[in-house]
């Protein structure tokens, strides 16, 4: 329950679009496909991403009528990537800035377990479904193995003859590095943080295989994806970031460290520096050694 407080839901242009975490400081973790469609088209710089709209983290909202805590993202995202990679690993991902840290908030990078995501046993995701206004659930849950996943695919489609193209449509969209489960958090709840029985950070929620049954929705299979591999994935994205790297290295994220590579601590905004500046300051070091030759003559 404590965890359960650096959950947030991502509201874009005063809509509620998913659900997001803190990861450290004051960067939240959500989806990629949560902010897709409001990404600026058109960046001034083309290698990064900018939300064209507005988005506010809301914590705390626990029931309806709470006092929320709202808390703007800048428009530049830190790192983003929604694709599949060379290792046939599907990424789907988005870190964002805040103006500020929310208070008492744990920063769930603490509490990562590095290794490959857990083929059996239960997990807890803590979201913010569409269903009941969007409060926080909490939903235990167990996870389907590897081995296991075509068997409740199929159990699943001989229980609901009459949508059997839905079952067919999840096997080849199943990749290695998600988590399979059934969930009862549908949409909304996408960005949410999946925790194992003893609190660690295993994944993020995702999505799933999810069809309407008359006035009921109902999914075959739900899943996320490993942080192990979004964490990798970040880290190679923010290496220019200083100021990011730094925060990293701290004691409390001595898992991080142990388990990837950092880098060395260099600051890379000069590489940056409008070319007018750039220009100014090499005429400045050649004027300097100009006057230190007069000095030594």
């Amino acid at each position: 329950m404590e965890l359960s407080d650096s959950v947030c839901v991502i509201v874009i242009d005063g809509f509620s679009r998913g659900t997001g975490f803190l990861l450290f400081d004051r960067f939240i973790l959500t989806n990629a496909h949560v902010v897709k469609k409001c990404l600026d088209p058109k960046p001034e710089v083309s290698h990064t991403q900018k939300l064209s709209g507005t988005l506010t983290a809301v914590f705390n909202h626990e029931v309806v009528g709470s006092e929320t805590v709202n808390l703007q993202a800048k428009s530049d995202l830190i790192a983003y990537r929604y694709e599949k990679d060379e290792k046939l690993r599907w990424h789907d991902y988005a870190l964002l800035e805040l103006e500020a840290a929310p208070d008492n908030c744990t920063e769930l990078l603490t509490c990562y377990k590095h290794g490959l995501s857990p083929n059996s046993g239960g997990i807890y995701i803590v979201g913010h479904p569409d269903s009941d206004h969007g409060v926080k659930k909490m939903d235990l849950c167990f996870i389907i193995g590897e081995e296991n996943q075509l068997q409740s695919i199929n159990k699943h489609r001989s229980e609901n003859i009459s949508c059997p193209y839905v079952s067919w449509q999840c096997w080849p969209y199943l990749y290695k590095n998600q988590v399979t489960y059934n969930s009862c958090l549908l949409h909304g709840s996408s960005g949410s943080p999946v925790f194992d029985a003893h609190g660690n950070l295993i994944g993020m929620h995702t999505g799933g295989f999810d069809y309407k049954e008359g006035e009921r929705t109902r999914s075959v299979i739900e899943y996320s994806y490993s942080m192990q591999s979004i964490v990798e994935s970040i880290i190679t994205q923010v290496k220019t970031r200083s100021d990011i790297i730094q925060l990293l290295k701290a004691e409390k994220f001595k898992r991080i460290q142990e388990n990837f590579d950092l880098g060395k601590i260099e600051d890379a905004y000069g590489a940056n520096m409008p070319v007018e500046e750039e220009q100014q300051t090499e005429v400045e070091e050649e004027l300097q050694t100009e006057v230190e030759e007069m000095d030594v003559n």
